[in-house]
C-alpha cells in the first residue's frame, strides 16, 4: 500500500504489519506505486444487540457485503476487501452463497483475530 497524503513522497506500508499478508494482497510482481492494490479494510460487522438467529443475521451481513463489493470491486475496480472478524463471524460469513464468487476470486479475504469490543459497549 502507498500513503499519498504527501504528494510526491511514496512509502510502502501494510496494515496490519504482517509481511505474509502484504505479499498475498499486493504481490510486488503485480502491483507497483503506479498501479497500487486498492483494498477496503472493514471492521467486524456487528449490531448493538446479540442476534437471536445468527444464521439470518449473517445472511443480512452477507447481502450488504455482496452489494458493497459489487460496487467497489466489480464497478469501481478496487482490488478487494479485507474483513477483520472473529473466528465465529468468519465461519458464518464464509458459508454464505452470495460471497462465494468473491472468495473464489480472492477479492474477499479475512483477517481473523480476537476483538475486545463487545456489543452494546461504546467504541
Amino acid at each position: 500500500m502507498y500513503d499519498e497524503s504527501f504528494p510526491g513522497v511514496q512509502h510502502a506500508f501494510c496494515l496490519p504489519p504482517r509481511p505474509q499478508l502484504c505479499a498475498r494482497v499486493a504481490p510486488p510482481e503485480r502491483f507497483t506505486p503506479e498501479l497500487p492494490a486498492l483494498w477496503s479494510l472493514m471492521a467486524p460487522l456487528r449490531e448493538a444487540s446479540p442476534p437471536t438467529d445468527p444464521q439470518a443475521q449473517y445472511g443480512k451481513y452477507a447481502t450488504w457485503l455482496a452489494h458493497y463489493m459489487s460496487y467497489q470491486v466489480d464497478a469501481m475496480g478496487q482490488t478487494g476487501v479485507l474483513l477483520y472478524d472473529t473466528a465465529v463471524g468468519h465461519e458464518l460469513l464464509r458459508r454464505q452463497p452470495l460471497l462465494q464468487p468473491h472468495l473464489r476470486e480472492g477479492t474477499l479475504r479475512w483477517v481473523v483475530g480476537a476483538w475486545d469490543v463487545r456489543r452494546g459497549r461504546p467504541v
